[in-house]
């Protein structure tokens, strides 16, 4: 089952919960292209799927991407977003958790 979901806009100045989510807290803009999705209700473990899109590219969701050195976590998840020379802010960040 979708556990987590958020569709937003990662070119605005106050991403807050987006366009629309499920069990979405917040958005929190770590830098270009870098962002990490905060649950309402925390995840049972760690063991979830994760899938992320922009519409163009998306470098990785960070727990499944070791090089960005980022873990994943029960009540938040990292994303970064871009090609594969640099980071960008895309309009149009859509966010999914399955477990």
């Amino acid at each position: 089952a979708c556990r987590a979901w958020i569709n937003f806009d990662g070119t605005s100045a106050s991403i807050g919960t987006g366009r629309a989510n499920g069990n979405v807290s917040g958005v929190n803009d770590n830098g270009t292209g870098d962002y990490t999705i905060t649950f309402a209700t925390a995840m049972p473990d760690t063991n979830y799927c994760v899938t992320a899109s922009t519409g163009g590219n998306c470098l990785g969701v960070s727990g499944h991407a070791p090089a960005n050195g980022h873990s994943l976590a029960t009540g938040s998840m990292r994303v970064t977003c871009g090609t594969s020379s640099a980071n960008f802010d895309p309009s149009f960040v859509h966010f999914a958790v399955f477990r």
